[in-house]
């Protein structure tokens, strides 16, 4: 290494870009191949030129007669400006009593704490639900549902799952030696987003995996368990059918999109669908589910307009849905109220006899890790789990418990073997949970009184619902007039895995839903003094000054929404003559009870955008001509159509008749754009401009590492060939280190995964050294939902097919990125990252620096490109990460202002900073002398945390998370190993 230069780079590297986006870098010492075969076509997607927003103008008023309008209403059938098409509820979208074949339908009730599978082989809506009762290891018992639980051994193997534990217990019916035992995964799903699940109280997951994984894990063994038993039972018909099973998965009604997407995601991982284009899982919610059943067996005798709350409570969840009878026969109803719920089911009751437990143990006074009081804690958790639980009645009674030792505690209630608990001891355990659950019954209960609908059943279900303590406290606290009206199934366990067969068998019955949040958009409405803010003030084409960021409302909280009928609201334009007819109008929704004015506000999120293209219309002759004193304008009017359906969320953009835009949330931000964010810091905003890339273009950036990088044009990508004259493969390829493919998620991406599969083939067989990668890209902007299934699907997709054409073994690493957040700079990093042949050494440094100095998190960044080259072994939060990222932009700030500002060991020994403590900081220069920066150590407030950042050297920096419960101080200890980690990357380094 030239001494003159204190860390020196790494070799260059260079990055080539062809495919839907394909940026590709060189290997260093890449051999040359022997004449290789040119690559496949390669598929991109070419860019589209917007308006400014200042030509974007959106007005929603009155139309003038020419132009009819229908505000906030519901479009049935063809809207008054021309043919719409027609309107399809795609997730209740199932086959009714006109079926024409046979049909095999399973629904899975995945719960909490227990899960159950029914099945029918259904002709017509009369066939009868069976459920699966014989599971493996139960042995000669039939049980109707099993327990949602796993086993993992060390290396993350299931080494049991539900009733099947044979291998992972002991014979002292504990877990073996390393076997790590998983419960309540189900509520890991919804942590995203969700405001009631605390994940303290959750078991922990095993190393390595995910809530997801740990989900399809079960989930898979139950599918093998119910393929089994439905082979025994339908023989040939199963074999036959197995290719066409619907499957219908309950999930809580109240989860938001990104627990439904989890739980997808999960099902979709463990094997319940082929390909991407399967379509046979349906999510279906929990309460309609019982409802669907409760309908189907005659329990509720109900006229219209009567109302039905049902109270499913489960293990983890309870949940809440108020239905409204529209139609007797046949049997629809429609959301009376939103649903509601919380995380008080029967797993609360565990916590709480924890709780209690613990308390009585260290009465015992015993060691910490005795074996004699784990004894006692795992003996009197089954017996409540499997006894007292389900046979609580408040009644006086006490429990006695069998704990096996033959010491006495009488102090823990421990005498002769047994532990007593008393009944105010356990009561203790049900009240908090019973009292939440009545105040959401009660509250329910408000809302139907307050629809003026007479409340004919309080339908309680599920596996928490039998117990009988809190069945006859439900009948106890709500209004005497609907004590009677209180009921529960016989069968209330198995009511909403048979539901949710029925669910298949039958039409659905729920005709409506009353949304959860607001739904809307931002207008420009006339300016209003002294009401409007002025900042928001603009001038308008028509002379007359406008608010903007003001929101139009297209769907209500709380609004009652029919099922396949969108919401129609119209709207206008001002368009100046010789502008583009291509827009953007951005999806908001809100939470709040009562809407925010203005889109600005932070309490209003975006959705999604939708995207319209009104280019093929002549302006001059197709829209209504505008002559002011400011000039002459158009007046292109339109409506905007929403469609809602749980988690479906559709929105298109009609214009005289036709369907100009749909909500495919597109922005231009693909190959071109990440290169300029990336290594240009380009703002993502103004990707907006980019023009389409019309030959191969290179580009570099000297920093740390040299990049290099070739992007290949659009035109380059057709079905066609390949152009010849400038485009060597062999020129690109052939110093290639990593080619980055970039698969374009919100736009029609299956054509492109074919291109992309034969260049990942073409490259393995010529350049095997070149690392590929994928980027899942434009993810923001989708639903959570959409995000785990596209991952899912492009991910098995590629697998199948690379191992179908002998190349199973090729890696491809998939990232989910998008410009307008850290997601591509991380993505980046990890790709570089590869290609560094001194990470090893890198991370082993990193590991030993958070050891000693005992910070959270430290990352070596490429100052000026934000990649990270190396980080520690510790895992990656997303927001240490980003914070981290930010203070890099600072220092790259700071040095465009004043340069970078070193000093030497001798200068800092002479002059060395002192904290605001008066401690003496060292400058950091250890003992190898060199330059390095200064350090600078600050308080994150809003994850309480210090952040610790340093420039290593003018291109490199170091940035450490310190974490919760640390203070400036470390700074003295920090900044002298710093030092030495600067030595010893001058030693890795060294040439």
């Amino acid at each position: 290494m030239n001494p003159q230069q204190p860390l020196g780079r790494p070799p260059s590297y260079q990055y080539a870009n062809t495919g839907t986006g394909n940026l590709g870098a060189p290997h260093p010492g890449q051999g040359r191949p022997t004449s290789p075969l040119p690559p496949p076509p390669i598929n991109t997607g070419g860019g589209h030129s917007y308006a400014p927003p200042h030509q974007q103008q959106m007005y929603q008023q009155p139309a003038p007669p020419s132009y009819p309008m229908q505000q906030q209403g519901y479009g049935y059938g063809a809207p008054q400006m021309g043919g719409h098409p027609a309107y399809q509820n795609r997730l209740a979208e199932v086959e009714g009593s006109n079926r024409s074949k046979a049909q095999l339908i399973v629904g899975i009730d995945f719960g909490t704490t227990f899960s159950g599978v029914a099945f029918a082989f259904a002709t017509n809506t009369e066939a009868k639900e069976d459920i699966i009762v014989e599971w493996p290891g139960a042995g000669t018992q039939t049980k109707q549902k099993i327990p949602t639980v796993l086993y993992y051994d060390q290396h993350q193997q299931v080494v049991g799952w539900g009733p099947d534990i044979a291998e992972a217990l002991a014979p002292t019916g504990y877990p073996k030696p390393g076997v790590q035992k998983v419960e309540w995964f189900k509520l890991q799903l919804m942590l995203s987003g969700n405001t009631y699940i605390d994940p303290i109280n959750l078991p922990p997951l095993p190393p390595r995996k995910s809530e997801i994984d740990v989900a399809a894990d079960y989930l898979f063994k139950l599918r093998q368990a119910m393929r089994n038993q439905l082979q025994k039972s339908l023989g040939e018909v199963f074999n036959r059918e197995e290719r066409n099973i619907r499957y219908f998965l309950t999930v809580p009604a109240i989860w938001n999109d990104a627990g439904k997407a989890a739980t997808r995601a999960a099902a979709i991982q463990a094997g319940f669908l082929r390909d991407e284009n399967d379509n046979r899982l349906t999510l279906i919610s929990e309460p309609e589910a019982a409802a669907m059943f409760c309908a189907k067996t005659g329990l509720l005798n109900l006229k219209v307009h009567d109302a039905i709350l049902i109270v499913d409570c489960g293990g983890g969840t309870v949940d809440l849905i108020a239905y409204e009878v529209e139609e007797e026969s046949p049997f629809t109803v429609a959301e009376c109220t939103a649903g509601s719920g919380d995380s008080c089911g029967s797993t609360a009751l565990n916590r709480n006899f924890s709780n209690i437990l613990r308390a009585k143990i260290r009465k015992m006074k015993l060691p910490d890790g005795s074996k004699t009081a784990g004894k006692v804690y795992a003996k009197c958790i089954m017996d409540f789990e499997n006894r007292i639980k389900a046979d609580f009645r408040n009644n006086g009674q006490k429990w006695a418990v069998d704990v096996g030792i033959e010491a006495e505690f009488p102090e823990a209630g421990i005498e002769e073997g047994y532990m007593t608990f008393t009944n105010e001891e356990i009561l203790q355990c049900f009240e908090p949970v019973v009292n939440r659950i009545l105040e959401l019954v009660r509250n329910q209960i408000i809302a139907i009184q307050a629809q003026n609908r007479m409340l004919q059943n309080v339908l309680v279900v599920g596996g928490f619902g039998a117990s009988e303590y809190l069945f006859q406290q439900i009948k106890l606290h709500v209004p005497p007039q609907f004590q009677n009206k209180v009921v529960r199934p016989m069968d209330s366990v198995a009511a909403i895995v048979k539901g949710a067969v029925t669910a298949g068998i039958t039409e659905r019955v729920i005709t409506s839903r009353v949304a959860r949040r607001h739904y809307l958009m931002a207008t420009l409405q006339p300016f209003k003094e002294g009401h409007h803010p002025e900042q928001y003030r603009v001038p308008s084409l028509d002379g007359r000054d406008r608010c903007k960021y003001t929101r139009q409302i297209f769907v209500q909280k709380g609004q009652r929404v029919k099922i396949g009928e969108p919401v129609k609201v119209s709207f206008f334009r001002q368009v100046a003559p010789g502008a583009t007819l291509m827009y953007e109008d951005v999806l908001y929704a809100c939470d709040e009870d009562v809407c925010p004015e203005y889109t600005k506000d932070p309490r209003i999120k975006e959705v999604v955008t939708l995207t319209s293209d009104l280019s093929r219309k002549n302006l001059e002759k197709d829209f209504e001509r505008m002559d002011t004193p400011q000039g002459t304008f158009y007046r292109v009017y339109f409506d905007i159509y929403l469609t809602l359906d749980g988690s479906e969320f559709n929105a298109e953009l009609v214009c005289q008749g036709e369907v100009m835009g749909r909500c495919s949330a597109r922005f231009r931000s693909g190959k071109s754009s990440i290169q300029k964010v990336v290594f240009q810091k380009l703002s993502p905003a103004d990707t907006l401009f980019i023009e389409p890339t019309s030959r191969i273009e290179t580009a570099s950036m000297q920093s740390f590492i040299t990049f290099e990088s070739a992007e290949l044009p659009a035109s380059y990508a057709t079905a066609a060939a390949v152009p010849a004259p400038d485009f060597d493969h062999h020129a690109i390829f052939s110093n290639a280190g990593a080619v980055i493919w970039i698969l374009d998620v919100q736009d029609e991406y299956l054509s492109s995964i074919t291109s992309m599969i034969q260049t990942a083939v073409f490259l393995a067989e010529h350049y095997p050294r070149v690392n590929f990668e994928v980027f899942i890209h434009k993810i923001d902007g989708l639903s959570e939902e959409y995000k785990y299934e596209t991952f899912r699907e492009v991910r098995q997709r590629v697998q199948d097919e690379l191992s179908d054409l002998d190349h199973g073994d090729r890696t491809v690493s998939y990232y989910q990125t998008s410009i307008f957040d850290h997601s591509v700079f991380e993505a980046m990093s990890k790709v570089v990252q590869r290609l560094l042949p001194q990470l090893p050494a890198m991370e082993a440094l990193l590991n030993k620096l958070c050891s000693s100095c005992r910070i959270q998190k430290a990352y070596l960044f490429d100052t000026m490109s934000k990649i990270y080259v190396a980080t520690d072994a510790s895992p990656t939060f997303l927001r240490d990460y980003e914070v981290c990222s930010d203070y890099v932009d600072v220092i790259v700030d700071i040095k465009q202002i004043y340069g970078w500002h070193h000093r030497h060991s001798q200068e800092a020994a002479d002059s060395r900073p002192v904290s605001e403590s008066g401690s003496s900081l060292d400058d950091g220069q250890g003992s190898g002398g060199g330059e390095i920066g200064e350090s600078i150590v600050t308080y994150d407030r809003s994850g309480d945390t210090y952040i610790y950042a340093r420039e290593i050297n003018e291109h490199l920096s170091l940035l450490c998370v310190i974490g919760k419960g640390s203070s400036a101080d470390k700074r003295v200890l920090i900044d002298y190993n710093v030092g030495i980690l600067h030595d010893a990357l001058l030693q890795v380094f060294q040439v």
